[in-house]
């Protein structure tokens, strides 16, 4: 079953990808999309409110929308934003918890930044946070991480590499075209020897056919630039007009019990289901644990199938 296209509208001047193919979409922090010509419009003055909620924007702080769902591009405006201020590494903390508290931290201000929770609160903790690692902070931006190191290090090998393919390729062309004056010398010489021609007749002759051969060989590298050229113009797209389809709504499976209907996880608390139950120690309370789920599939596979015989 193919995805649903979504079909994208202006909110400003109700332009949508039916009546303009290469529509653009543009969108700020504030989360609502724009088409392209309403920003250069609206926001002439390098300044202007969304036409949506409202917000005070800037022109220079809009982007191209690549996502169907404006939440997702919120959520990656701020993690590139917040990115800049939590660089600390994990060897400047005393311990690994410690660590991952901070990296908790830093999910807890992304998720209240996106979903607008206690905002000025979220804003406040980060400027402090900025302020009391500034030294840090600066000096995490100017050191390079271990990714970094690791593309810097692809980069520079992969130059290295063209580097000698490219001198192997003209050292290569250098031999054959010495090659190519030596045999001409020959044949010019035998020419000579065996021939009733003037040398300077033999030697024009000689010259017009190099010279025929280097415009037979431009034309070759040029026909050979132009295919290429071609080639790469046929893989560029312009704007993001492919949809990624509908956004992803989880509904929950249905299970066909064949027996009586299995108590839900209030009804296991209200009636007492878990007065018998051992409850797990805090350690093991992770990933979402909780002693519903284990109770839940042992009423499962008791009641599983008790009415297909009847």
């Amino acid at each position: 079953m193919g995805r649903t296209k979504i079909t994208r509208q202006c909110p400003k001047c109700k332009t949508t990808d039916n009546s303009n193919r290469s529509l653009t979409m543009m969108i700020n922090e504030c989360g609502h999309p724009i088409c392209k010509n309403c920003v250069e419009n609206i926001f002439a003055r390098n300044s202007g409110p969304c036409p949506v909620c409202g917000k005070a924007l800037k022109k220079n702080d809009f982007w191209e929308q690549k996502y169907d769902n404006p939440i997702i591009e919120r959520e990656l405006f701020y993690r590139k934003r917040l990115a800049k201020v939590f660089c600390l590494k994990e060897d400047e903390f005393p311990t690994l918890r410690a660590y991952n508290d901070y990296l908790e931290k830093i999910e807890h201000y992304v998720c209240n930044l996106v979903d607008g929770i206690n905002v000025e609160e979220t804003e406040a903790e980060i400027t402090r946070f900025k302020r009391e690692y500034s030294d840090a902070i600066e000096r995490n931006r100017k050191k390079l991480s271990e990714d970094d190191l690791w593309i810097k290090k692809m980069l520079e090998e992969e130059a290295e590499l063209h580097r000698r393919v490219n001198a192997e390729l003209q050292n290569e062309n250098a031999q054959q075209k010495k090659k190519t004056a030596d045999e001409v010398n020959k044949e010019v010489l035998e020419e000579l020897k065996t021939g009733g021609l003037p040398a300077e007749v033999i030697v024009d002759k000689r010259r017009k056919q190099q010279i025929e051969q280097e415009i037979l060989a431009r034309d070759a590298e040029k026909q050979k630039k132009i295919l290429k050229m071609a080639t790469r113009q046929e893989k560029v797209t312009f704007g993001s007009i492919a949809s990624a389809g509908a956004p992803y709504i989880h509904v929950l499976p249905r299970l066909y019990v064949s027996g009586p209907q299995l108590p839900t996880y209030e009804e296991m608390k209200s009636l007492g289901y878990l007065n018998y139950f051992v409850a797990p120690t805090r350690d093991k309370l992770a990933g979402g644990f909780t002693p519903e789920i284990p109770l839940s599939r042992a009423l499962f596979e008791a009641r599983q199938d008790l009415f297909s015989g009847i």
